[in-house]
Protein backbone atom coordinates (compact mmCIF):
# COMPACT_ATOMS: atom_id res chain seq x y z
CA UNK A 1 0.00 0.00 0.00
CA UNK A 2 1.14 3.50 -0.46
CA UNK A 3 -0.40 5.91 1.66
CA UNK A 4 -1.26 9.51 0.57
CA UNK A 5 -3.33 11.57 2.88
CA UNK A 6 -4.63 12.12 6.92
CA UNK A 7 -7.35 13.25 5.10
CA UNK A 8 -9.39 13.91 1.42
CA UNK A 9 -9.88 17.24 -0.82
CA UNK A 10 -8.70 18.07 -4.41
CA UNK A 11 -5.43 17.84 -3.47
CA UNK A 12 -2.94 16.79 -0.63
CA UNK A 13 -0.72 19.08 1.65
CA UNK A 14 2.12 19.30 4.05
CA UNK A 15 0.41 19.01 7.15
CA UNK A 16 -1.62 15.77 5.97
CA UNK A 17 0.85 14.41 3.73
CA UNK A 18 1.51 10.88 4.83
CA UNK A 19 4.34 9.71 2.35
CA UNK A 20 4.67 6.12 3.33
CA UNK A 21 4.85 3.09 2.31
CA UNK A 22 3.12 -0.30 4.32
CA UNK A 23 2.84 -4.25 3.79
CA UNK A 24 -0.29 -6.57 4.33
CA UNK A 25 0.76 -8.77 5.65
CA UNK A 26 3.09 -6.49 7.41
CA UNK A 27 7.11 -6.85 7.13
CA UNK A 28 10.01 -5.90 8.69
CA UNK A 29 9.30 -4.12 12.20
CA UNK A 30 5.98 -4.32 10.93
CA UNK A 31 5.62 0.18 10.72
CA UNK A 32 5.22 2.29 7.73
CA UNK A 33 8.17 2.80 5.57
CA UNK A 34 8.90 7.04 4.61
CA UNK A 35 9.06 7.55 0.67
CA UNK A 36 10.55 10.51 -0.25
CA UNK A 37 8.91 10.17 -3.88
CA UNK A 38 5.64 10.55 -2.18
CA UNK A 39 6.58 13.79 -0.38
CA UNK A 40 8.43 15.42 -3.01
CA UNK A 41 5.13 14.88 -5.74
CA UNK A 42 3.01 17.55 -3.31
CA UNK A 43 0.41 18.57 -3.93
CA UNK A 44 -1.20 16.53 -6.38
CA UNK A 45 0.35 12.84 -5.36
CA UNK A 46 -2.80 11.02 -4.59
CA UNK A 47 -3.71 7.52 -6.07
CA UNK A 48 0.03 7.50 -7.46
CA UNK A 49 0.22 5.38 -10.77
CA UNK A 50 2.13 1.92 -10.02
CA UNK A 51 3.02 -1.34 -12.14
CA UNK A 52 4.32 -4.22 -10.97
CA UNK A 53 7.51 -5.20 -13.54
CA UNK A 54 8.16 -8.26 -14.71
CA UNK A 55 11.00 -10.18 -14.42
CA UNK A 56 12.09 -7.72 -11.56
CA UNK A 57 11.73 -7.02 -7.76
CA UNK A 58 10.94 -3.18 -8.91
CA UNK A 59 7.85 -1.21 -9.15
CA UNK A 60 6.93 2.16 -11.77
CA UNK A 61 5.50 4.73 -9.47
CA UNK A 62 4.40 8.04 -10.74
CA UNK A 63 2.25 10.87 -9.41
CA UNK A 64 1.95 14.32 -10.22
CA UNK A 65 4.97 15.40 -12.67
CA UNK A 66 7.48 12.85 -11.27
CA UNK A 67 8.24 9.62 -12.03
CA UNK A 68 10.49 7.07 -9.91
CA UNK A 69 11.63 2.87 -10.43
CA UNK A 70 10.91 1.64 -6.84
CA UNK A 71 12.91 -1.57 -5.37
CA UNK A 72 10.90 -2.83 -2.67
CA UNK A 73 12.83 -5.49 -1.93
CA UNK A 74 15.47 -3.16 -0.57
CA UNK A 75 13.93 -0.07 0.23
CA UNK A 76 15.45 1.92 -2.84
CA UNK A 77 14.56 4.28 -5.40
CA UNK A 78 15.60 5.07 -8.97
CA UNK A 79 14.06 8.51 -9.80
CA UNK A 80 13.07 8.77 -13.94
CA UNK A 81 13.38 11.93 -15.69
CA UNK A 82 9.83 14.39 -14.76
CA UNK A 83 6.97 13.68 -17.42
CA UNK A 84 7.45 15.55 -21.21
CA UNK A 85 6.05 18.82 -20.88
CA UNK A 86 5.14 19.18 -17.51
CA UNK A 87 2.25 17.33 -17.81
CA UNK A 88 1.01 16.27 -14.55
CA UNK A 89 -0.97 12.70 -14.61
CA UNK A 90 -2.54 11.77 -11.12
CA UNK A 91 -5.71 12.92 -9.06
CA UNK A 92 -7.26 15.87 -9.83
CA UNK A 93 -5.37 15.66 -13.50
CA UNK A 94 -6.08 12.16 -13.47
CA UNK A 95 -4.52 10.82 -17.02
CA UNK A 96 -5.20 6.82 -18.11
CA UNK A 97 -2.46 4.68 -17.33
CA UNK A 98 -1.45 0.91 -18.70
CA UNK A 99 1.22 -1.26 -18.62
CA UNK A 100 1.11 -2.51 -21.91
CA UNK A 101 1.04 -5.79 -23.07
CA UNK A 102 3.32 -8.33 -22.27
CA UNK A 103 4.02 -10.70 -25.00
CA UNK A 104 6.54 -13.40 -25.60
CA UNK A 105 7.89 -11.20 -29.00
CA UNK A 106 8.97 -8.35 -27.16
CA UNK A 107 10.23 -10.34 -24.55
CA UNK A 108 8.00 -9.03 -21.88
CA UNK A 109 9.40 -5.92 -22.01
CA UNK A 110 8.12 -3.50 -19.81
CA UNK A 111 6.12 -0.32 -21.59
CA UNK A 112 4.25 2.22 -19.51
CA UNK A 113 1.75 4.32 -21.53
CA UNK A 114 -0.07 7.51 -19.81
CA UNK A 115 -2.70 9.43 -21.57
CA UNK A 116 -4.22 12.21 -21.19
CA UNK A 117 -3.42 14.56 -17.81
CA UNK A 118 -2.91 18.29 -17.58
CA UNK A 119 -0.67 21.47 -17.61
CA UNK A 120 -2.32 23.02 -15.61
CA UNK A 121 -1.32 24.45 -12.08
CA UNK A 122 -3.44 21.50 -10.35
CA UNK A 123 -1.78 21.66 -6.76
CA UNK A 124 -3.07 24.83 -6.21
CA UNK A 125 -6.50 25.30 -5.94
CA UNK A 126 -8.05 23.06 -9.03
CA UNK A 127 -11.81 24.59 -8.79
CA UNK A 128 -10.71 27.82 -9.82
CA UNK A 129 -9.29 26.75 -13.53
CA UNK A 130 -12.06 27.34 -16.61
CA UNK A 131 -12.84 24.86 -19.56
CA UNK A 132 -9.91 27.88 -21.23
CA UNK A 133 -7.48 26.15 -19.26
CA UNK A 134 -4.50 24.50 -21.22
CA UNK A 135 -4.21 21.32 -21.65
CA UNK A 136 -1.34 18.78 -23.26
CA UNK A 137 -2.69 18.37 -26.66
CA UNK A 138 0.12 14.94 -27.48
CA UNK A 139 -3.09 12.88 -27.46
CA UNK A 140 -5.43 12.60 -30.54
CA UNK A 141 -7.63 14.81 -28.16
CA UNK A 142 -7.03 16.49 -24.36
CA UNK A 143 -8.35 13.93 -21.71
CA UNK A 144 -9.00 13.89 -18.03
CA UNK A 145 -9.79 10.96 -15.84
CA UNK A 146 -9.82 8.36 -19.00
CA UNK A 147 -10.00 5.14 -18.50
CA UNK A 148 -7.34 2.69 -20.39
CA UNK A 149 -8.77 -0.96 -20.84
CA UNK A 150 -6.29 -4.14 -22.16
CA UNK A 151 -8.34 -5.78 -24.62
CA UNK A 152 -7.89 -9.51 -25.07
CA UNK A 153 -6.37 -8.96 -28.40
CA UNK A 154 -3.59 -6.98 -26.94
CA UNK A 155 -4.84 -3.27 -27.77
CA UNK A 156 -5.55 -0.96 -25.42
CA UNK A 157 -8.91 1.03 -25.66
CA UNK A 158 -9.19 4.10 -23.98
CA UNK A 159 -12.66 5.63 -22.75
CA UNK A 160 -14.36 7.70 -20.60
CA UNK A 161 -12.43 11.19 -19.58
CA UNK A 162 -13.30 15.45 -20.22
CA UNK A 163 -11.29 17.55 -22.74
CA UNK A 164 -11.18 20.25 -20.24
CA UNK A 165 -11.22 21.16 -16.21
CA UNK A 166 -10.21 18.64 -13.42
CA UNK A 167 -11.43 15.12 -12.23
CA UNK A 168 -14.68 15.83 -9.79
CA UNK A 169 -17.21 17.00 -7.91
CA UNK A 170 -18.95 18.63 -10.92
CA UNK A 171 -17.03 21.14 -12.61
CA UNK A 172 -16.38 19.11 -15.46
CA UNK A 173 -18.60 19.27 -18.65
CA UNK A 174 -16.91 19.26 -21.97
CA UNK A 175 -16.71 15.10 -22.25
CA UNK A 176 -14.90 12.71 -24.67
CA UNK A 177 -17.25 10.90 -27.37
CA UNK A 178 -20.98 10.59 -27.63
CA UNK A 179 -21.36 7.87 -24.83
CA UNK A 180 -24.93 6.91 -23.89
CA UNK A 181 -23.63 6.41 -20.60
CA UNK A 182 -23.30 10.70 -20.07
CA UNK A 183 -20.77 12.86 -18.93
CA UNK A 184 -18.49 9.94 -17.49
CA UNK A 185 -16.25 11.87 -15.87
CA UNK A 186 -15.89 11.55 -12.01
CA UNK A 187 -15.22 8.15 -11.03
CA UNK A 188 -16.29 6.80 -14.05
CA UNK A 189 -15.14 3.05 -14.56
CA UNK A 190 -15.31 -0.32 -16.91
CA UNK A 191 -15.79 -4.09 -16.91
CA UNK A 192 -14.44 -6.77 -19.61
CA UNK A 193 -17.14 -9.85 -19.80
CA UNK A 194 -15.76 -13.18 -21.08
CA UNK A 195 -17.49 -12.70 -24.57
CA UNK A 196 -15.21 -9.99 -25.03
CA UNK A 197 -17.46 -7.22 -24.76
CA UNK A 198 -16.74 -3.93 -22.42
CA UNK A 199 -19.00 -2.20 -20.10
CA UNK A 200 -18.61 1.49 -19.30
CA UNK A 201 -20.29 3.32 -16.64
CA UNK A 202 -20.04 6.79 -14.28
CA UNK A 203 -20.64 9.09 -13.18
CA UNK A 204 -21.19 10.49 -9.77
CA UNK A 205 -19.40 14.07 -9.60
CA UNK A 206 -21.17 14.65 -5.92
CA UNK A 207 -20.72 13.86 -2.38
CA UNK A 208 -23.93 11.41 -2.26
CA UNK A 209 -26.88 10.68 -4.95
CA UNK A 210 -27.87 13.94 -6.63
CA UNK A 211 -30.62 15.02 -9.61
CA UNK A 212 -28.74 18.59 -9.73
CA UNK A 213 -26.79 19.35 -13.05
CA UNK A 214 -23.94 16.17 -13.52
CA UNK A 215 -26.14 14.19 -11.92
CA UNK A 216 -25.63 10.58 -10.59
CA UNK A 217 -25.91 8.30 -13.42
CA UNK A 218 -26.87 4.60 -13.19
CA UNK A 219 -26.81 3.91 -16.91
CA UNK A 220 -24.40 1.38 -18.24
CA UNK A 221 -23.28 0.96 -22.14
CA UNK A 222 -21.81 -2.15 -23.90
CA UNK A 223 -18.86 -1.14 -26.25
CA UNK A 224 -18.35 -4.16 -28.86
CA UNK A 225 -14.27 -4.14 -29.98
CA UNK A 226 -14.54 -5.05 -34.11
CA UNK A 227 -13.52 -8.59 -33.24
CA UNK A 228 -16.87 -9.45 -32.03
CA UNK A 229 -17.98 -9.76 -35.40
CA UNK A 230 -15.27 -11.72 -36.84
CA UNK A 231 -15.74 -15.20 -36.83
CA UNK A 232 -13.49 -16.37 -34.00
CA UNK A 233 -11.95 -19.38 -32.36
CA UNK A 234 -13.67 -21.50 -29.28
CA UNK A 235 -11.70 -22.20 -26.11
CA UNK A 236 -13.41 -25.61 -25.32
CA UNK A 237 -12.01 -27.01 -22.10
CA UNK A 238 -9.11 -25.25 -19.50
CA UNK A 239 -7.61 -26.41 -16.32
CA UNK A 240 -9.38 -24.31 -12.76
CA UNK A 241 -6.35 -23.30 -11.93
CA UNK A 242 -2.79 -22.68 -13.30
CA UNK A 243 0.51 -22.69 -11.85
CA UNK A 244 3.76 -21.35 -12.21
CA UNK A 245 5.66 -22.93 -14.33
CA UNK A 246 3.53 -25.50 -14.82
CA UNK A 247 2.25 -27.02 -18.30
CA UNK A 248 -1.69 -27.48 -19.41
CA UNK A 249 -3.51 -29.01 -22.72
CA UNK A 250 -6.61 -27.66 -23.38
CA UNK A 251 -8.87 -28.15 -26.36
CA UNK A 252 -9.99 -25.51 -28.71
CA UNK A 253 -11.16 -24.93 -32.65
CA UNK A 254 -10.06 -22.31 -34.85
CA UNK A 255 -11.56 -20.86 -38.44
CA UNK A 256 -8.01 -22.08 -39.98
CA UNK A 257 -5.50 -24.64 -39.61
CA UNK A 258 -2.89 -22.37 -40.62
CA UNK A 259 -3.74 -19.81 -38.53
CA UNK A 260 -1.62 -17.92 -36.15
CA UNK A 261 -2.21 -19.32 -32.31
CA UNK A 262 -1.24 -17.27 -29.34
CA UNK A 263 -2.70 -18.19 -25.25
CA UNK A 264 -3.12 -15.00 -23.04
CA UNK A 265 -3.92 -14.20 -19.16
CA UNK A 266 -5.36 -10.84 -18.38
CA UNK A 267 -6.86 -9.09 -15.43
CA UNK A 268 -8.85 -5.99 -15.69
CA UNK A 269 -7.89 -5.76 -12.09
CA UNK A 270 -9.84 -3.03 -9.61
CA UNK A 271 -9.95 0.87 -10.29
CA UNK A 272 -10.45 4.27 -8.38
CA UNK A 273 -10.16 7.72 -9.83
CA UNK A 274 -9.29 6.17 -13.16
CA UNK A 275 -6.48 4.49 -11.59
CA UNK A 276 -6.76 0.87 -12.64
CA UNK A 277 -5.03 -1.21 -10.57
CA UNK A 278 -3.22 -4.77 -10.89
CA UNK A 279 -4.51 -4.81 -14.42
CA UNK A 280 -2.08 -7.27 -16.72
CA UNK A 281 -2.18 -8.36 -20.10
CA UNK A 282 0.88 -11.55 -20.28
CA UNK A 283 1.21 -13.82 -23.31
CA UNK A 284 1.80 -17.42 -22.22
CA UNK A 285 4.32 -19.87 -24.28
CA UNK A 286 2.60 -22.47 -26.53
CA UNK A 287 5.11 -25.75 -26.67
CA UNK A 288 2.14 -27.66 -29.30
CA UNK A 289 -0.51 -28.11 -31.11
CA UNK A 290 -1.71 -30.64 -32.49
CA UNK A 291 -5.21 -30.73 -34.16
CA UNK A 292 -7.94 -29.70 -30.99
CA UNK A 293 -5.11 -30.02 -28.56
CA UNK A 294 -2.64 -26.86 -27.48
CA UNK A 295 -0.39 -27.43 -24.25
CA UNK A 296 0.73 -23.88 -22.60
CA UNK A 297 3.05 -23.08 -19.63
CA UNK A 298 1.74 -20.91 -16.83
CA UNK A 299 3.56 -17.61 -16.27
CA UNK A 300 7.32 -17.69 -14.88
CA UNK A 301 6.88 -16.24 -11.78
CA UNK A 302 4.49 -13.93 -10.10
CA UNK A 303 6.49 -10.94 -10.91
CA UNK A 304 4.74 -11.70 -14.52
CA UNK A 305 1.82 -12.30 -13.37
CA UNK A 306 0.23 -12.10 -9.48
CA UNK A 307 -1.23 -14.69 -7.86
CA UNK A 308 -5.11 -14.03 -8.28
CA UNK A 309 -8.12 -15.03 -10.73
CA UNK A 310 -7.83 -13.83 -14.34
CA UNK A 311 -9.56 -14.82 -17.46
CA UNK A 312 -7.82 -17.32 -20.13
CA UNK A 313 -7.80 -16.40 -24.19
CA UNK A 314 -7.22 -18.13 -27.16
CA UNK A 315 -6.13 -15.72 -29.87
CA UNK A 316 -6.38 -16.66 -33.79
CA UNK A 317 -4.90 -14.14 -36.06
CA UNK A 318 -5.43 -12.09 -32.96
CA UNK A 319 -8.83 -12.27 -32.90
CA UNK A 320 -10.16 -13.53 -29.23
CA UNK A 321 -12.11 -16.41 -27.86
CA UNK A 322 -14.37 -16.29 -25.36
CA UNK A 323 -12.35 -15.97 -22.27
CA UNK A 324 -12.64 -18.63 -19.33
CA UNK A 325 -12.16 -17.81 -15.69
CA UNK A 326 -8.83 -19.72 -14.27
CA UNK A 327 -7.30 -19.32 -10.90
CA UNK A 328 -3.44 -17.96 -11.51
CA UNK A 329 -1.20 -19.61 -8.34
CA UNK A 330 -1.93 -21.93 -5.32
CA UNK A 331 -4.19 -19.64 -4.19
CA UNK A 332 -2.33 -19.60 -0.46
CA UNK A 333 -2.57 -16.46 1.67
CA UNK A 334 1.14 -14.30 1.06
CA UNK A 335 3.40 -15.37 4.02
CA UNK A 336 3.68 -13.29 7.33
CA UNK A 337 5.71 -12.23 9.68
CA UNK A 338 4.08 -12.86 13.00
CA UNK A 339 7.09 -10.37 14.78
CA UNK A 340 5.56 -7.49 12.70
CA UNK A 341 2.58 -8.13 13.10
CA UNK A 342 2.93 -7.66 16.59
CA UNK A 343 4.65 -4.73 16.74
CA UNK A 344 2.33 -2.76 14.84
CA UNK A 345 -0.05 -3.67 17.11
CA UNK A 346 1.66 -2.95 20.10
CA UNK A 347 2.11 0.32 18.77
CA UNK A 348 -1.47 1.10 17.38
CA UNK A 349 -4.41 2.53 19.32
CA UNK A 350 -7.22 -0.29 19.17
CA UNK A 351 -10.77 -0.23 20.06
CA UNK A 352 -12.41 -1.28 23.11
CA UNK A 353 -14.86 -3.54 22.42
CA UNK A 354 -16.28 -3.92 25.65
CA UNK A 355 -17.66 -0.18 26.09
Amino acid sequence: MRIGSRSGGYNNKVSTDNPTIEYFPPKGNGLAIPFKFLSDALNSNLFPVIFLLPQTEYLFIAANKLATIYDWKNNREYRLPSMPNGVAITYPASAAGALLPLSIANKYASEVLLCGGTTANIDGNPTALSSNTATSKQCPEARIMGSAILTPDAKVLLVNGAQTGVAGYGNVANRIGASNAGNPAYRPTFLARPRGRIITAGSNPNDRVSTKSYMTRFNNEYLSPLYMSLPRPVLRSVPSSVNYGASYTICFSRTSKTSTIRMVVNDIGYSTHGVYMNQRWLELPVTSIQNDRLTFTGPIDTTYYPPGYGWLWVLEHDVPSQGKRVKVGAGASPPSTKSASANILSMTSGVDDTV
